[in-house]
This record gives structure tokens, sequence and C-alpha cells, in this order.
């Protein structure tokens, strides 16, 4: 089970690169490092997750900017 210390940093591992690099190579980048280096289903899962909420929550807090 991945625990929450792993899903913190790779939140903030994605947080960092959203900022150092356009977003549509972001996910590119993810898959690639996640097949290159052999890790387990559930930890690839994880940071696809991770991936997924930081994207919507980006997004959303997006969307608030604009109606404020």
């Amino acid at each position: 089970m991945v625990d929450n210390h792993t899903l913190v940093v790779l939140s903030l591992t994605i947080r960092i690169i959203r900022i150092l690099i356009p977003p549509i190579m972001v996910h590119l980048i993810i898959l690639l490092a996640v097949q290159a280096v052999p890790v387990d289903r559930e930890l690839v899962l994880a940071v696809r997750v991770v991936e997924v909420v930081e994207t919507r929550t980006a997004a959303i807090l997006q969307e608030i900017a604009v109606l404020v």
C-alpha cells in the first residue's frame, strides 16, 4: 500500500514539474518515468491518481479565479 508520505512527495513533484514544464509535456514525462523505472502497479496507480487530482484541482481553482 502506498503511504501518505509517498502521495505527498508525488503531489509536490508533479506540482514542481508543472511549474517548470508546459502542461502537455507533464503527462508524457510521468508516463515515460513510470515505464522506465520498475515499480509496483500500486505506485503507478497512485501517480496517475495524484496527477488527475492535481489537474482537476488546478482547473477548478482557475475557474474560481475567473469568477472572482
